[in-house]
Order: structure tokens, then C-alpha cells, then sequence
């Protein structure tokens, strides 16, 4: 079989989402008619020389009569650009490239890639086909109008999954049958290891490319991807390090992604919900007696329990000194009214009327107001 191939697929807009380089659709044609000297020198990989040799399949030769073309089809679709969002997807491009020195027929691979774009995308949504032989390998750009159904979908056709499945269909349609396979992708450090294995390789067997002028254009090309590089140089790419399996103990005595908080100090005993934040750790009250707050609240449930009934600086007489509650609050303090039901150790009762304060740090669980 002949070397890798390589295929890709991307939007045309304005959008500059996740990292993308925003081009207008007549940029993308400019490039791809080679329409302009200022586009052979901003791409400094064109040799202007071979360029005679790229041919246009089908669709316009002027960047701006595809970009017309464009319109029409998205005005068949009932929008106009004027109502489209600025970094609306403009066009679709599929590029398609054969491997440095191929000896496959281009003419007749090219054509079978324009056909497999016509049965993915539709024939009647392929704006223009150009091929070109003016770069480091013979390649094709198919800009395609993304229309799906009647409706312009953008970007839906290119989805992550959607993408894969072209990926593959390509290559089981149209690569296979030329002999070709599906160069395998290298990235991260992987491919910054592969990088540095072309250069090495070149540095110890081929020193005379460093002098060449062409030298910043193949190191450009070998950063970009070196997988091919590897190839004709008979290195093996780089192997996929395997990834350390966890024990089923690691996994659940780990302490996750988050900031480490463990602690070689005893973790403290809980406290039940609604427990004061100023007792002693490890001593409870009922549920429902509330913490010291900034805001104080009424007394409105059964259940709650006062402070000290009787003032402090008054001692209690000797029938009062069976009471299980007194009073620490100053009659300034007062703002509610309640009837308080007193319990003595004989079980007998007594009433009285008070003002309530609101409540902070209560124990008392024999009182209800």
C-alpha cells in the first residue's frame, strides 16, 4: 500500500470560538484560486512556479462569483447574509491530499473525492473543486454550501460525530481502493516526540537541508506533521505510553482533584441541626433550638425553653427553688407577651405572665409558650 493520506474538514466564518482563525469565504476562494500575488506571498510554502499546473474542477474561477453562488443558495433557503449572525458559517471545506511523491493517478483520486463530497453533502451544494500541486503535496479544496434538508444547518455538519463517520467513509470509499491508508495521528507529546525524532534524524544523516533555503518551509511542514516525515525516513512513531491503572483502594481513599483538606487532627463530632455554634464541642440540645445569630427571631413554637425566669441578683426562695428555669434578661429586654407554664420537681404547675425576649442560648426543654 502507498503512504498515509491525509483528510480534513472545516467551517469558513467569522467565529473565533474555541481558538479558530476567523476567514471569510471569499478569503478561502482567494487562496483557493490563487487569485491574487498577495495571497502567493503570504503563503510562503506556494511555489508560484507549479502553480500552473492546479486546475478548478467545478464551480466559479473568481473568488467573488462563488461567494455569489454562496448567496443564491442560502437565499433558496429563505435567508439573506443580512440576517444572518456575523460569524455565521459560510461555507463548508473538505480538503483531501495525497502523499509527497505519490505515483497515484491525482486526476482520477481527485475526481473520485469530488464525487464522494457530492454524496455526502449533495452535488447541487459543492461550490467549487480546486486542486493544487503548488505546495508540498498534491492536494484538493472543496468549499460546499452547508444546506441540509432545505434548511442552512452551518456547522451541524461537521459535528464531532458526524466528522468521525466522514473520516471513515473516506477512507473505506475512496482511499482504500487507491491503496492508501489512514496516516496515523499523532498529538501532544507523542507528536513533540516525533518532531524530535525527524530532526534528529536529519541533524546525524542529511545536514546539507540546514543550508538549504527551502529549510524553514520543510522544519515548518515537519512541526505540522511529522508522521509522514517518520515514514520516509524509516523511523517507527513514537509508542502510546500506557496508562497507570488505579487499585479499587486507591480510587476510594483518594482525595479527588479538589484541594487536599486532610487533617491529622480528630475530625470534630457533629452537632445536631439547628445546635448553637457557641456551646462546648460535644454537648447537644434538642433539635430546634437555634444558633446566635446577627438577626433575632420571636419565640413562636412549642418547645422552646427560656434562660433563667428569676433575676440574677435576687436569690430564690425556698418554694421557687424547685423551679427548673429562671430569668437573665432585663425587662428593657422585653417584646413579647406569652403565658409560661412553670413545672416543679412535685409535678405541680404554675402560670404567669411574662414578656418574651427572643430567644439565643436555650437548655430548658419543660417550658411551653
Amino acid at each position: 500500500m502507498d503512504s498515509g493520506f491525509f483528510f480534513a474538514v472545516k467551517s469558513i466564518g467569522l467565529s473565533k470560538l474555541g481558538g479558530r482563525k476567523p476567514c471569510s469565504l471569499f478569503v478561502a476562494a482567494q487562496h483557493n484560486k490563487r487569485s491574487s500575488a498577495e495571497v502567493l506571498k503570504a503563503r510562503g510554502r506556494i511555489s508560484p512556479a507549479p502553480s500552473r499546473m492546479n486546475y478548478c474542477l467545478t464551480g466559479p474561477h473568481d473568488p467573488s462569483a462563488v461567494v455569489a453562488l454562496a448567496v443564491e443558495l442560502l437565499s433558496a433557503t429563505g435567508k439573506t447574509p443580512n440576517k444572518m449572525r456575523r460569524d455565521y458559517v459560510q461555507a463548508i471545506e473538505v480538503v483531501c491530499s495525497l502523499p509527497a511523491g505519490t505515483t497515484i493517478d491525482t486526476v482520477s483520486f481527485f475526481n473520485r473525492c469530488w464525487d464522494w463530497c457530492g454524496e455526502c453533502f449533495g452535488v447541487h451544494n459543492i461550490l467549487t473543486v480546486d486542486v493544487h500541486h503548488d505546495e508540498s503535496t498534491p492536494h484538493c479544496h472543496i468549499l460546499i454550501a452547508p444546506i441540509e434538508s432545505g434548511r442552512w444547518v452551518g456547522g451541524v455538519l461537521i459535528s464531532k460525530s458526524r466528522t468521525a463517520a466522514l473520516r471513515k467513509s473516506f477512507a473505506a470509499t475512496v482511499a482504500r481502493p487507491f491503496g492508501l491508508r489512514m496516516g496515523e495521528r499523532l498529538m501532544g507529546a507523542r507528536k513533540a516526540e516525533a518532531v524530535s525524532l525527524v530532526l534528529g534524524a536529519i541533524e546525524k544523516e542529511h545536514q546539507a537541508l540546514f543550508a538549504s533555503p527551502v529549510w524553514p518551509l520543510i522544519r515548518q511542514d515537519i512541526e505540522r506533521g511529522p508522521a509522514r516525515f517518520l515514514q520516509a525516513l524509516g523511523l517507527d512513531a513514537p509508542q502510546v505510553r500506557p496508562v497507570k491503572q488505579r487499585t479499587s483502594t486507591q480510587i476510594f481513599t483518594s482525595a479527588g482533584k479538589g484541594p487536599k483538606r486532610e487533617t491529622n487532627q480528630p475530625r470534630p463530632q457533629s452537632i445536631p441541626i439547628g445546635i448553637s455554634d457557641v456551646r462546648p464541642r460535644g454537648t447537644s440540645n434538642p433539635i430546634g433550638i437555634k444558633s446566635r445569630a446577627k438577626g433575632r427571631a420571636s419565640l413562636s413554637c412549642v418547645g422552646i425553653a427560656f434562660p433563667k425566669l428569676r433575676s440574677a441578683d435576687s436569690e430564690a426562695s425556698s418554694s421557687d427553688a424547685s423551679l427548673t428555669v429562671e430569668r437573665d434578661f432585663d425587662e428593657q429586654d422585653f417584646k413579647h407577651a406569652a403565658t409560661v407554664v412553670l413545672f416543679d420537681e412535685d409535678g405541680n404547675t404554675r402560670e404567669r405572665e411574662c414578656s418574651q425576649p427572643d430567644p439565643d442560648d436555650y437548655d430548658q426543654t419543660r417550658l411551653y409558650c
